[in-house]
This record gives C-alpha cells, sequence and structure tokens, in this order.
C-alpha cells in the first residue's frame, strides 16, 4: 500500500467537494465556488492510498472571528473513516503547517477530542472559543480556535 499527499489543483474540485460531503455526512459544506477558488490557490492537499483520494486539507486567509483579523487558517481537514488513525489526518495537518511562513489558525468542534488531540500534538494551542460557531443539522456547536505559532527552524539559524 503506497500514501502519498498532491497540492490541489483546479482538477480537483469535484474530488474535493465529493470527500468533504461523504467525511462530513453533508454536516459541514461549502460552495463549488468556494472550492473552486482553493484549488485555483492551490492552498491544499489530497491524500492518497494506493491512488485513491483518502483525504483532504484546505487553508484560506480567513477573518478570525476571536482576534478580528484575517490570519491563515486551516479551513478543512478531513480523512475518510476507514483511514482514520492511520497518520493521514497528521500528515495532511503538517502539510497544510508548512504552507505558510507564519502562524496558522483553526477551528475545531468542541465535541471532537480525536482532533483536538492531534492538533495539541503538533503545536497548536487552544486560544479561546467560539459559541455557536458551527451550523449542523443536529444543533449549534461550539468551537475552539486554536493557533500554531511559527518556530523559525534553529538548525538553519
Amino acid at each position: 500500500m503506497s500514501m502519498y499527499v498532491a497540492k490541489i489543483n483546479k482538477d480537483d474540485v469535484d474530488t474535493l467537494l465529493n470527500l468533504n460531503d461523504i467525511i462530513f455526512n453533508d454536516q459541514i459544506k461549502y460552495s463549488k465556488e468556494y472550492i473552486k477558488k482553493i484549488c485555483e490557490q492551490r492552498t491544499g492537499f489530497i491524500v492518497y492510498l494506493d491512488n485513491v483520494p483518502a483525504g483532504y486539507v484546505f487553508c484560506d486567509y480567513h477573518n478570525n472571528e476571536l482576534i478580528k483579523k484575517i490570519v491563515p487558517t486551516i479551513m478543512s481537514i478531513g480523512v475518510l473513516e476507514e483511514y482514520r488513525r492511520l497518520g493521514f489526518g497528521r500528515t495532511l495537518l503538517r502539510s497544510a503547517i508548512e504552507l505558510f511562513s507564519e502562524d496558522i489558525y483553526l477551528n475545531v468542534r468542541e465535541k471532537n477530542p480525536g482532533a483536538q488531540d492531534l492538533y495539541t500534538s503538533e503545536g497548536f494551542v487552544m486560544i479561546g472559543k467560539i459559541n455557536k460557531y458551527y451550523k449542523l443539522a443536529s444543533g449549534d456547536e461550539d468551537a475552539y480556535v486554536m493557533v500554531k505559532f511559527y518556530e523559525i527552524d534553529q538548525a538553519l539559524v
């Protein structure tokens, strides 16, 4: 079995939309126009297992409600259920972090401790909470805001 990560491009719109629908069960949706913009910017990745898409991450500059500033943000990251806890999410997260030479933010559902643990293990710290951030079919859910502060690699200094 061979896993690899590829930067998204304009041909990945339908793949991202399909992955998002399956992973998040239509709970969290993005418009085709927004996904097209992300693909054109090439600010994301798809992880493949034996040439089959298994997950994705995409980033954008986003107005962070907590700090009231436009910042680099991991907008969405997800892995198909059968590939979870195999390192795919960590690989995608690390790829996203490498896109930016500055602090990077993300929001995570309050009721998703697995994702919170992953982000913490990769150096993200919780800086606050936004009430009723996620508007889900099952009801509103709060989001924790996390940040990974940019660190210059000391080996290069």
